[in-house]
């Protein structure tokens, strides 16, 4: 069994990391716009990346862009994942699919199913990150930037200037419900029982379902949290290719 790891979410909460809650030696696991944060909260190595598979086309160009500018260290290779059902194609072929490995756990896959055939209702891609995580085998999981979109008067991403609005924050939690979420969360820690799931966010609604983590005893973990020089966004060279291929991942 591997050792540790450090997912981030993309709320808020992954700019309020208690670093004194870490080890010394993690691997990273980051997922869709994550290169928008203002500085390296997590350093620059990414282990693993789980990509929304519909937002693939954008989000993996932006992905290789930043790491070829040296933004980021990112393992193009052996750590991305897309959720929902893609499968590796010419396109990208080195992106394998994460629904296929954490559905092999028939408690998850009955989950899912259920939620999403009955009611339309879906698992958030880092929640699915977490279950990533279990199922690759890491024995202690440690958690930020997972607020379950609880709070409408906060932004989904903390960089984003403005609120979302009501109507929006309400066709969020359509989809996502708290309550699904708190359900897959304590789903995981059953299935999982030998394995240990903390939050490293003394200030997240995720802590309402999972412990935090205690106190490092080898120290405070030493993270280049540096401010990054830009945060811009990479458009796609010929966005009309997509569209002539008529490309799509359902």
């Amino acid at each position: 069994m591997l050792d540790n790891i450090l997912i981030l979410g993309n709320g808020p909460s992954f700019t309020k990391i208690d670093y004194s809650l870490l080890p010394q030696h993690f691997k990273v696991m980051r997922c869709n716009t994550f290169y928008f944060e203002d500085k390296y909260y997590a350093g620059k190595s990414v282990d693993y990346y789980l990509f929304y598979a519909r937002g693939i086309d954008e989000m993996y160009f932006n992905l290789r862009a930043v790491h070829s500018k040296g933004e980021y260290d990112v393992d193009l290779i052996n750590g991305c994942y897309a959720t929902v059902m893609f499968e590796p194609n010419k396109h990208f072929p080195t992106v394998k699919m994460a629904t296929q490995l954490i559905q092999q756990n028939p408690a998850i896959a009955e989950f899912r199913s259920f939620y999403e055939y009955y009611y339309e209702q879906y698992v958030p891609t880092g929640l699915q990150c977490i279950a990533l995580a279990a199922v690759l085998g890491y024995k202690n999981i440690f958690l930020a930037g997972f607020d379950m979109f609880a709070d409408p008067d906060v932004p989904m991403h903390p960089f984003e200037n403005d609120k979302i609005s009501q109507e929006v924050h309400k066709q969020i939690m359509d989809r996502h419900p708290l309550q699904v979420q708190a359900d897959f969360i304590a789903l995981l820690q059953k299935e999982f029982s030998s394995q240990r799931f903390y939050s490293v966010s003394r200030e997240s609604t995720l802590n309402r379902y999972v412990d935090l983590a205690p106190k490092s005893s080898s120290g405070i973990v030493q993270l280049p949290i540096e401010k990054k020089a830009e945060r811009t966004l990479c458009l796609l060279p010929i966005p009309e290719l997509c569209k002539k291929e008529n490309r799509s991942f359902a």
